[in-house]
């Protein structure tokens, strides 16, 4: 079996047309290599991992290596994200996703990724390659009529809520966003030039609150190309009214009935008890499903279950 990665114009054209017709069943206003401005970019080829049959191609999947730190040791790891996962439907059930997966386990191996991580609901096929559910995410539902139950005595002064055209964010305020998320024991490394890359993803809104002075305290970055348009997939606020406030903004200025706000479920006490009592539903959820190198000592296995991702990273 042979895999490589894709170089040309054509040949980035047809592993495009395989995720579109086999990864999206209706048609968007936007390309599936829109959604991924990272990993299914021009340069960013060497993430991806095709299989061509019979001058096919028939099969892909990215593997994307990254970074993770331990916010109290500062140990790191270097793991793998596997994403668009996809098979001409003429050819599944013959094995070949399988060999690909093989194929990563040994890009694993010889790149020195502790563990390969990926997200799907075919938990029986992936459980069979190796794969276990792993860690945990939760997810609080709001909707306007469950936000209203709080109790504001008067309307809050000098809060300016902002909806930001992307490319007017500046470094600063990236910066800004990552430190002001809730701190978790492990998370994925991420450069400021890589958030401004992911923020281009088609159907994605930025809001963030400022008081008189111009200083940020609270934003949420809701939807993600043509999956989860309402969930709120990164967000941090000084406090857990603050970022109650600003859904209620998001949701009153859209026509979205709920908003689902996605966390790790390593958050303060005093944050969950407050997400928690306005809420209109709620749901606990592994993170993902991984595969743990071999290797990997049994107490970094340990370790690495308190690993959280935030949505722009998953692929």
């Amino acid at each position: 079996m042979k895999i490589f990665t894709p170089n040309s114009s054509i040949e980035h054209a047809e592993r495009n047309s395989l995720l579109q017709k086999s990864l999206r069943e209706s048609v968007q206003y936007f390309s599936i290599e829109s959604e991924y401005p990272i990993v299914l970019s021009k340069d960013g080829s060497r993430f991806s991992y095709c299989f061509r049959h019979e001058n096919v191609l028939v099969a892909h999947a990215n593997l994307w290596p990254r970074v993770v730190t331990c916010s109290v040791t500062k140990q790191r790891w270097n793991i793998g994200l596997i994403g668009n996962v996809a098979t001409d439907e003429r050819f599944r059930g013959q094995g070949i996703m399988s060999n690909v997966l093989e194929h990563l386990k040994s890009v694993a191996t010889d790149t020195n990724l502790s563990i390969l991580i990926l997200w799907s609901d075919l938990l029986e096929f992936y459980q069979k390659q190796g794969f276990r559910s792993f860690g945990e995410e939760r997810r609080y539902i709001y909707t306007e009529d469950s936000l209203s139950k709080r109790q504001v005595d008067s309307p809050i002064k000098d809060v300016f809520y902002n909806k930001h055209e992307i490319s007017n964010i500046s470094d600063v305020t990236l910066d800004t966003f990552m430190d002001l998320r809730p701190k978790t024991t492990l998370t994925i490394d991420r450069t400021t030039r890589e958030f401004a890359s992911l923020l281009r993803i088609p159907n994605l809104n930025v809001f963030s609150s400022t008081d008189s002075n111009g200083r940020l305290y609270a934003f949420a970055i809701i939807g993600k190309g043509a999956d989860m348009e309402s969930v709120v997939h990164e967000w941090g606020a000084d406090s857990p009214s603050d970022i109650l406030n600003l859904l209620s903004f998001i949701l009153s200025d859209s026509d979205r009935e709920a908003a689902m706000l996605l966390a790790p479920k390593e958050l303060p006490k005093d944050l969950h008890k407050e997400l928690n009592s306005f809420i209109s539903g709620k749901e606990q959820h592994p993170m993902a499903l991984a595969w743990t190198h071999p290797a990997l000592p049994k107490n970094e296995c340990r370790h690495l279950e308190k690993l959280f991702i935030w949505g722009l990273d998953s692929i």
